[in-house]
C-alpha cells in the first residue's frame, strides 16, 4: 500500500540543492605514432589524423567535455587546429640527434617522452614535462618543463613567455608517469640511472625542484627502456623494462609524499622482458606486455606477494612491440600489428574480468589509411577536477524563526569559508540576503554553494503537505497538502517541476515520477514562499539466480529472488521460448550468448531485470593425428590433437603407464621404451559441457638382438679373431659390418673398433661395438735422466706382451752415427748415458732394436729420444 505522511514543514529548510559535476574528459582524443589518433567522443571510437610523427612517447589533453585543446610529443606542441604553437617549437633545448640516418627530435625514440600535468588551481594552464632519449648520449634522460595557458590566442593557447624548457633534472631513465595528489596537487614520478625514483610535487605555486626519493628494490635499470604505469586510484605504480635487464616489478604509491615501496617481483625468475604495462579501471588486474610476444594478467587482489606472482595468467601470445593504455570506453587498448607501423589498435575488452575471460581483439580499431601506430601510446594525464557550483534563489516560508541552518552539501569537505567570514561547514542566521560557501573535496574539487534568504511570517499560516511516494521509477506518486485554519489570508497554490515548469494549480497532484518538486504560496499580496518537496520513491526489486554459464541441452534452474510485492511473471529466456512460472527452468539447445529478462507485475510496481546466460557448444568432434603407423622401441612419435571448440584442458594416455596434461593446443612428442600394442587415448576437458575422449592404436616394434662379448686383442702374425652375434639370428635379419660384411661372423687380423649393425624385419636397427686391441709391442721412453737419482737414470724398453721374445738386440747411436752402447740381453738396467766411462752431452740419439717373437717373426724398432741432464 502507499504510506501517506505529512511533510513537517521543518524539511522546508533541509534543502537539497542540485549539484551540477562537471566530469571530467581529459583523455578522449589521443595522438600517437605516425599522424594516428583516435577520437572517444562518439559512440564508437574513431579513428583521425594528427600532425604528429614520433617514434615512441606522446601525450594529448582535452577540456571537460572532451573537446581536444592540445598534444605534443615533448618536443612540439600542436593545437586543437594541428598546427604548431607559436612558442611551441624545441620546448626542451636539446638538438636533433641522428637515428638511422636521419635527425630526429630528441625526445622521437624516449619510451614515455611527455607528460601533461593539469596545473592545480589554475584552470586551463597545464605544465608538459619533456623527457630526452637516451638515444642523444651525454644529452639522453634529461628533464624540462614548460606552461601551456590556454587563454592564450584566443583559446588555442600557447606556451607561456619564459616557462619554456625549464631545467628540471638529469641522469634518468626513459620512464616518467603523473598522478594525482591528495590535497590540490599532483606528482610526475620518475627513474633514475641511480635506481632512484624520483617524484616531483606540481601544486599552484608551480613545481617543486626537490623531489620525494624512494630506493628502486632490485633489477639494474641501465639504459633500458620499459615505463611506468600508475593504477587509477594512483595507489599502485608497476615498472617494466625490456633491454639489458628483466626487471618487472610491482609497487605501493602513496598519493600523500609521493614515496615508493612495498615491491612485488612479478617475474620471480628474472627472465621476461617487458615494454608495456596497464591497470584494469577498478584497479584489480594488471596487464603486462612482456618478451614481445604474450600479454599476462596478475590479480592484485590475491592477496600476499607470493600469491600475486602465482596469480598470472596468460591472455594471448599475440606479437606486438607497443604500449599499453586504459581508453574512456573501459577497455585496454596496444599497437595491433605485428609489423613496425601498425595501421590498427588491438584491445582487452573486458580489463576487469579475469584472464581469460578477459578477452583479446586484435586489430579491432583501425586507424586511418597512411596513419600508422609504431610503438608508443599516450602518457595518462591526471584528472582536473573542475569547479562545481550550485546556485538558487530561493524565497523561504514567510514565518518568524529564531534562526535559519545553512550547511554545505558537502560536509565531509576541507577549506570551508563562508562570505560572513565563518570556516565552518554551516552556519546559521536571521537575517534574509545572499550566502555562499567555498570548500574543496577529493583531490581538488573546489565547490561553491550560494543560498539566497528572504522574508517572514508566523508558522501557522503555512500548508501542510501529505506525500504518497512512487513505485520505483514509475509515475504514481502524489502531492496533497492541507490547508491551514481560517485566518483570514489569500492563499494561491501552485505546483512546480524541479526545472520550476508549472505542473498543477490544484490541492493535489498525481502520476508523479519520484524527485524534487516545489509548492509556491502566496499570502496576500506580500509573502510569495516557494516549498521544496522531495517525493522518494518506494522500491520494489524483481531479480534472477542461475547458472550463468551451461552446456549446450543442460536444462537452466531459474530462482526468482524478487521481493515478495509482485503477484505476476513474465520470463523471456532469449530464444523465444517465455513461461509465467515464479521459477521456471528452461533448456536451451543451441550454444550462444542469451539475454534472459523478467517482468514482476505487482499491484503497485512494476520491475524488471536481466541476466546473461552464456552457453558452451559440446564438442562433436576429438581426434589425434599421429606422425607414423609404427615405430621402433625408443623412438618418440608426434601427436597433432584435431578438435572443434576451446577446451581447458587436454590430458593425454599413452598406454604405456605414462600421460601428459597440456593447456597449450600444439602438438606433444612421446617415446615407447619397450615393444608392444599401445592404446593411446585423448580425453578434453571444458569449462562446463562434458570432456569428449578419442583413442586408438600404435605398434611399437622390437629393437633386434646384438652380441660381440667383450673387447679383446690379438698379437700381429698370431691367428685371426672371429667377430660373430652371440645371440640367435631372427628370421629376415639383416646383417652389415662396419667392413661392408653381411655374412654372420667376420675374421679380423688387426686392431682397431669394429661393430655389427642389425637391421630387424620391421626396420629396426640396433648396433654393437667392439675394439679389438694390439697384444704384442715394446714401450720405449723419449727421454731419460742419468743423474743418479733413482727415477729415469737408464734407456731401456718396457717389454708389454705376454709373449717372450726369442731374441732381442739394442744399440744406440749419437748424431754423428757413432755406436755408444750395445746388448743384447733381454733384462738388465739399459745404457747409462756413458761411453768409453765419460758421461755423454745432453741432446738426441738414436737407438735401433730388433726383437723376434718366435716362429720367425721379428719386430725392428728405430727412433730418436732426448738424453737430459
Amino acid at each position: 500500500m502507499f504510506k501517506i505522511k505529512l511533510l513537517p514543514i521543518a524539511l522546508v529548510f533541509c534543502l537539497l540543492f542540485p549539484v551540477i559535476a562537471a566530469w571530467s574528459q581529459e583523455e578522449n582524443v589521443w595522438a600517437f605514432g605516425y599522424r594516428a589518433g583516435i577520437d572517444f567522443n562518439t559512440t564508437s571510437p574513431t579513428a583521425i589524423v594528427t600532425g604528429m610523427r614520433i617514434l615512441e612517447g606522446s601525450a594529448s589533453v582535452c577540456d571537460e567535455k572532451g573537446a581536444l585543446l592540445f598534444y605534443t610529443d615533448g618536443t612540439y606542441i600542436w593545437d586543437k587546429s594541428h598546427d604548431t604553437m607559436p612558442n611551441g617549437h624545441n620546448i626542451n633545448p636539446i638538438k636533433p640527434f641522428m637515428l638511422s640516418g636521419e635527425y630526429v627530435p630528441s625526445t622521437f625514440s624516449t619510451t614515455q617522452a611527455v607528460a601533461i600535468v593539469p596545473r592545480p588551481r589554475q584552470d586551463g594552464q597545464y605544465y608538459v614535462f619533456s623527457l630526452t632519449a637516451w638515444d642523444n648520449w651525454e644529452n639522453g634522460g634529461k628533464l624540462y618543463y614548460s606552461l601551456v595557458d590556454m587563454t592564450l590566442r584566443n583559446g588555442l593557447g600557447d606556451v607561456v613567455s619564459g616557462t619554456k624548457g625549464v631545467f628540471l633534472d638529469s641522469l634518468l631513465t626513459e620512464r616518467m608517469s603523473p598522478a594525482g595528489g591528495l590535497s590540490c596537487n599532483a606528482w610526475l614520478t620518475v627513474l633514475g640511472q641511480d635506481r632512484k625514483f624520483k617524484s616531483f610535487e606540481i601544486t599552484a605555486a608551480g613545481v617543486d625542484p626537490v623531489p620525494s626519493v624512494s630506493a628502486l628494490a632490485g633489477g639494474d635499470t641501465g639504459m633500458s627502456n620499459g615505463c611506468l604505469v600508475f593504477s587509477p586510484d594512483y595507489r599502485m605504480l608497476a615498472v617494466v623494462q625490456s633491454v639489458n635487464t628483466n626487471y618487472n616489478a610491482l609497487y605501493s604509491f602513496d598519493p600523500a609524499n609521493g614515496r615508493v615501496s612495498n615491491p612485488v617481483l612479478l617475474f620471480p625468475e628474472n627472465t621476461r622482458k617487458a615494454y608495456g604495462a596497464c591497470f584494469s579501471p577498478d584497479n584489480s588486474r594488471l596487464y603486462i606486455n612482456a618478451d614481445n610476444d604474450s600479454i599476462y594478467q596478475f590479480n592484485l587482489k590475491a592477496g600476499s606477494a607470493r600469491e600475486i606472482m602465482a596469480s598470472k595468467r596468460g591472455v594471448t601470445s599475440y606479437k606486438a612491440i607497443s604500449g599499453m593504455k586504459r581508453g574512456p570506453d573501459g577497455k585496454i587498448y596496444l599497437v595491433g600489428d605485428r609489423s613496425a607501423f601498425s595501421p590498427s589498435l588491438s584491445a582487452i575488452p573486458y580489463p576487469n574480468l579475469a584472464a581469460p575471460d578477459c578477452g583479446f581483439e586484435p586489430d579491432v580499431l583501425k586507424l586511418v589509411q597512411g596513419t600508422y601506430g609504431i610503438i608508443g601510446l599516450p602518457n595518462d594525464v591526471p584528472g582536473q577536477n573542475r569547479p562545481v557550483k550550485t546556485s538558487q534563489t530561493l524565497k523561504l516560508p514567510c514565518y518568524q524563526s529564531d534562526s535559519f541552518h545553512m550547511a554545505a552539501l558537502d560536509t565531509q569537505g576541507r577549506e570551508y569559508q563562508w562570505n560572513t567570514g565563518a570556516i565552518q561547514s554551516a552556519m546559521h542566521t536571521r537575517i534574509p540576503g545572499t550566502y555562499w560557501v567555498t570548500y574543496y573535496t577529493g583531490s581538488c574539487t573546489y565547490h561553491v554553494d550560494t543560498f539566497h534568504l528572504v522574508s517572514f511570517l508566523p508558522e501557522d499560516v503555512l500548508p501542510g503537505i501529505k506525500v504518497r511516494p512512487a513505485c520505483g521509477k514509475q509515475a504514481n506518486g502524489s502531492l496533497l497538502l492541507t490547508r491551514p485554519p481560517a485566518n483570514g489570508l489569500q492563499y494561491a497554490f501552485s505546483w512546480l517541476d524541479k526545472h520550476m515548469d508549472s505542473i498543477g494549480a490544484g490541492d493535489s497532484i498525481n502520476n508523479l515520477l519520484p524527485g524534487l518538486y516545489h509548492l509556491r504560496v502566496r499570502i496576500g499580496p506580500a509573502c510569495d514562499t516557494l516549498i521544496v518537496i522531495y517525493l522518494p520513491e518506494e522500491n520494489y526489486r524483481v531479480g534472477i539466480e542461475a547458472d550463468t554459464l551451461v552446456c549446450e541441452g543442460s536444462n537452466v534452474v531459474f530462482r526468482n529472488s524478487s521481493d515478495r510485492h509482485f503477484e505476476t511473471w513474465q520470463w523471456r529466456f532469449g530464444d523465444g521460448d517465455s513461461s509465467h512460472l515464479q521459477n521456471p527452468d528452461h533448456k536451451y539447445l543451441s550454444p550462444g550468448l542469451y539475454q534472459v529478462m523478467l517482468v514482476g507485475l505487482g499491484p503497485v510496481c512494476n520491475d524488471t531485470a536481466y541476466a546473461s546466460v552464456l552457453v558452451d557448444p559440446v564438442a562433436r568432434q576429438l581426434s589425434f593425428l599421429a606422425d607414423r603407423e609404427a615405430i621402433c622401441t625408443g623412438e618418440a612419435l608426434t601427436f597433432t590433437p584435431l578438435w572443434d571448440k576451446p577446451f581447458s584442458l587436454l590430458h593425454w594416455d599413452f598406454g604405456d603407464g605414462r600421460g601428459l596434461d597440456e593447456v597449450a593446443d600444439g602438438r606433444v612428442q612421446h617415446a615407447y621404451d619397450e615393444a608392444g600394442t599401445f592404446e593411446v587415448q585423448l580425453i578434453a576437458s571444458f569449462r562446463v559441457c562434458p570432456a569428449k575422449e578419442f583413442r586408438d592404436t600404435l605398434v611399437v616394434h622390437p629393437l633386434p638382438h646384438v652380441n660381440l662379448g667383450p673387447d679383446t686383442a690379438l698379437c700381429l702374425q698370431n691367428k685371426p679373431l672371429l667377430l660373430q652375434n652371440y645371440l640367435a639370428k631372427e628370421a629376415n635379419d639383416r646383417y652389415l659390418w662396419s667392413t661392408g660384411a653381411t655374412s654372420a661372423g667376420i675374421m679380423v687380423r688387426n686392431a682397431g673398433e669394429y661393430y655389427l649393425q642389425v637391421t630387424s624385419a620391421s626396420g629396426c636397427i640396433s648396433r654393437e661395438y667392439i675394439t679389438v686391441h694390439k697384444d704384442c709391442y715394446i714401450d720405449l721412453p723419449n727421454a731419460f735422466t742419468p743423474n743418479g737419482d733413482g727415477a729415469n737414470d737408464y734407456f731401456f724398453p718396457r717389454m708389454l706382451t705376454p709373449l717372450q721374445p726369442l731374441a732381442f738386440h739394442m744399440r744406440i747411436f749419437n748424431r754423428w752415427g757413432h755406436m755408444l752402447f750395445e746388448t743384447t740381453g733381454r733384462e738388465g738396467e739399459g745404457w747409462d748415458g756413458r761411453f768409453n766411462g765419460q758421461p755423454q752431452p745432453p741432446g738426441a740419439y738414436v737407438y735401433w732394436i730388433e726383437v723376434c717373437f718366435g716362429e720367425g717373426h721379428k719386430e725392428q724398432y728405430k727412433g730418436n729420444f732426448t738424453l737430459l741432464r
